[in-house]
């Protein structure tokens, strides 16, 4: 056949490729099989990335709220607010508190949020949100005018938003003066709480931090600066807690002899966390 001959058809038509444009049975299974193994590789990165965005913006609330304290500090004399105690407010603690915390008149006015409970039963984390806490909410506590935002209180991992607060200080903090923090830089003032927060206040010996950020959670401390720590606790319930980060973190100085509660199972003594 000459080169400038061109095949034909039966009816004289010039032949055709008659093979279409697009992919085989074969082809197309081949590309499916390659973007699975491609989703299969990035997904677990696009969830780490997503997981690590989520702790990120929680430390910056906590840099924000630990921020509020220090400003609040500077204009009261040098002096934390209340870490609102809902059981003890309006009221006054006992002895066995810090001197500092328990001679004051517990009011609504001097508290870092509003020392309502949270949660109508404070020993059931399931319970609804507590209606005069839905009322109010974190705003009405003595830091808010420094920040005038409300999400920095709520963590972006927060199952129940409706709580308006995912973040507890430590009941070491409350009302403490500077002169008696010997560790600023070692101490803890706010913690990721979440599950068992059914108040403004943290208990190490009773409350537990969150495990919802890469099984750790996002810690504020006195000097500002917000940390992650690894928890060790994997399903947080009241009182199972004491253990889940280095008892020492609780301390504004060791020992703390002047708040024997916070002495309770080891916290604030000197011994091996």
């Amino acid at each position: 056949m000459s080169s400038q001959e061109r095949p034909t058809t039966k009816d004289g038509r010039a032949g055709v490729n008659m093979r279409k444009n697009g992919f085989t049975l074969l082809e197309l299974l081949i590309v499916v099989s390659i973007l699975a193994i491609l989703m299969a590789i990035l997904l677990p990165v696009f969830v780490i990335a997503k997981s690590k965005a989520r702790q990120m913006s929680c430390l910056a609330n906590l840099k924000q709220l630990s921020g509020g304290l220090i400003m609040y500090q500077g204009d009261w004399s040098d002096q934390f607010p209340g870490a609102a105690l809902a059981g003890a407010c309006p009221g006054s603690l006992p002895s066995s508190f810090a001197p500092w915390a328990s001679g004051f008149h517990r009011t609504q006015e001097a508290q870092w949020v509003p020392c309502n409970r949270v949660l109508t039963d404070l020993s059931n984390p399931n319970s609804p949100v507590h209606p005069d806490w839905a009322q109010k909410g974190p705003a009405q506590g003595v830091i808010y005018p420094y920040l005038k935002e409300t999400r920095v209180y709520l963590s972006p991992t927060e199952t129940r938003p409706e709580k308006l607060l995912s973040y507890s200080m430590n009941g070491a903090a409350d009302f403490i003066p500077a002169a008696m923090v010997e560790r600023p830089s070692g101490f803890v003032v706010l913690i990721h709480e979440q599950r068992t927060l059914n108040d403004g206040y943290y208990w190490p010996a009773g409350d537990c931090p969150t495990t919802s950020h890469s099984g750790g959670a996002n810690f504020g401390f006195y000097d500002g600066r917000a940390k992650w720590i690894r928890a060790n606790v994997q399903t947080p319930q009241y009182w199972q807690c004491g253990s889940a980060i280095p008892r020492d973190y609780y301390c504004p100085k060791i020992p703390f002899p002047e708040a024997p509660f916070m002495t309770i199972n080891g916290f604030c003594t000197g011994n091996p966390s």
